[in-house]
């Protein structure tokens, strides 16, 4: 996600702890708005490990993600604040 966001073509060193790249996301998100699509999601803890990699401001950032896993969209759903899923008609 660094590398795309950030548009830096360089990728980061191989030793660097998980702690740290979250840190280094946190902080280059921080002061923007965006909107980031996670599309074709699938694994149904996902949301769970990249959430705490977003940071929470008022800069009025959105994330979306496509999923046709129903138990993915029912985890994502059901561990954070604020998240939306359409009705499925509204979806198709």
């Amino acid at each position: 996600m660094i590398e795309q966001l950030s548009r830096n073509n360089v990728l980061p060193p191989p030793d660097e702890g998980t702690d740290s790249l979250i840190a280094k996301l946190r902080g280059y998100l921080y002061e923007k708005k965006c909107v980031i699509v996670f599309d074709d999601v699938w694994q149904i803890g996902f949301w769970g490990s990249i959430r705490h990699a977003l940071p929470q401001n008022s800069k009025g950032s959105r994330v979306i993600i496509t999923t046709c896993n129903e138990q993915a969209a029912a985890f994502c759903k059901g561990s954070s604040i604020g998240l939306q899923s359409p009705s499925k008609e509204k979806a198709w």
